[in-house]
């Protein structure tokens, strides 16, 4: 090559900051007269990769490594292997016969020679053009005995809750009287192979490569994530897993896990508790059902009133327990009055007792009702049944023998 620096060495070495590539090359010289970065990729086995743009001529250049490092080199040639995507200006200018230094026509892959000129620096001599050679400087580093990179990935991580208590909606007690947090934040914090850690950055910037799933660890689909942008100011940045929230579908404890597509070994969970400061219906699998005295006066004239002191409105009483082992103890017909059944007309063919319904909230008198007292009917005395059953679970049932009397018998 007849010019081959066509800027100083002091000029092409300022290039060489820490912000640009491994290094720069000339390609070509005169013939091609182009400039460009030139980037380490890997080690692999004994040879080295080195990567050149591809709309500068060149894909990657294999150097078999040497075992002394560059100063080893520094007074001879040394072999390495190349691919060639020739730039139709170079092809051109040579009639499209270049050929390598023993005189071959080049095709895709050749032989190079290297040279080093200085510590960080080695030239290449590849092919001839019409008599001329044809050579490639780099500037850059050499990078012996530099193992493969090796992909930071998560080897640990922890998953927290702002609250582990979440109210059932925004309108139930839980949220609006004491106050629980209907959106607590997620919080991550990983710990990483090369010995650092991250959070709310990471569970940003990083969200695609994280696998958040409430859906696992929730069959009763309690909870939910709600995502919000990486950047409000930057929509096409994406969303993350911010905030966990409920459903409204029901009370209970689920699971939110999570792992990562690096490192799909490395998982964590945090349970949270859907809860309702209003009673939630659920099914029972068996009841009681009791009153506050089982023998009514026939009046509040009768002597067994007015003279013995019976209770002519004895209150009703509903134990319901569940299958989860947990029970509603004498108030559920009060909780639940939607889904109770109480009968004083099946097991009393003589009309002696009747329900007499109370309001379920004392501050809405008008509101719903549910059956609060039994008292008699005042058509006479004798023994009746009082049954109780349930809506959502017809085939459990209860009753209980109330007897009416009359003091003058």
């Amino acid at each position: 090559m007849k010019n081959l620096l066509s800027i100083s060495t002091a000029a092409i070495l300022a290039f060489s900051s820490p912000v640009l590539a491994d290094g720069f090359y000339n390609l070509f010289g005169s013939h091609g007269d182009k400039w460009g970065e030139l980037t380490f990729e890997e080690t692999v086995n004994t040879y080295t990769l080195w990567v050149w743009p591809n709309e500068e001529g060149q894909v990657n250049y294999y150097i078999n490594n040497p075992t002394g490092g560059s100063d080893g080199w520094s007074n001879g040639p040394y072999d390495g292997y190349f691919t060639v995507d020739m730039p139709e200006e170079l092809t051109q200018s040579c009639n499209y016969t270049i050929t390598d230094e023993y005189g071959y026509t080049s095709d895709v892959w050749g032989a190079a020679r290297m040279r080093w000129t200085s510590g960080d620096s080695f030239v290449l001599q590849r092919w001839q053009c019409d008599g001329t050679a044809l050579e490639l400087e780099v500037i850059g580093r050499y990078a012996f005995a530099q193992p493969t990179p090796q992909s930071v990935v998560p080897v640990a991580a922890t998953l927290g809750l702002q609250s582990d208590r979440i109210p059932l909606s925004v309108n139930d007690p839980a949220h609006t009287v004491q106050g629980l947090d209907k959106n607590p934040a997620i919080y991550l914090d990983v710990d990483f192979s090369d010995g650092t850690s991250g959070g709310d950055d990471y569970q940003k910037f990083s969200a695609s490569n994280i696998i958040f799933d409430d859906v696992s660890g929730d069959p009763d689909d309690i909870i939910q994530i709600n995502y919000l942008d990486i950047d409000y100011n930057n929509p096409g940045l994406g969303k993350y897993a911010a905030q966990l929230t409920s459903t409204g579908k029901g009370v209970g404890t689920a699971q939110l896990l999570v792992s990562f597509r690096d490192a799909p070994h490395v998982t964590a969970a945090v349970t949270a508790t859907v809860v309702s400061a209003v009673p939630q219906l659920k099914t029972p699998v068996s009841a009681a059902l009791a009153l506050q005295s089982y023998r009514l006066p026939v009046s509040n004239r009768d002597a067994a009133y007015t003279v013995y002191g019976l209770d002519l409105f004895p209150a009703i009483f509903v134990t319901a327990e569940f299958g989860d082992g947990s029970s509603v103890a004498n108030s559920y017909h009060q909780d639940f009055a939607d889904n109770v059944i109480i009968d004083d007309v099946s097991g009393d063919p003589y009309d002696l007792i009747k329900v007499v319904p109370w309001a379920v909230d004392n501050n809405a008198p008008q509101g719903p009702k549910y059956a609060g007292q039994l008292t008699s009917t005042g058509r006479g005395a004798g023994t009746a049944n009082l049954l109780l059953s349930f809506k959502n679970a017809p085939g459990v049932t209860a009753s209980i023998a109330v007897t009416v009397v009359s003091g003058s018998n």
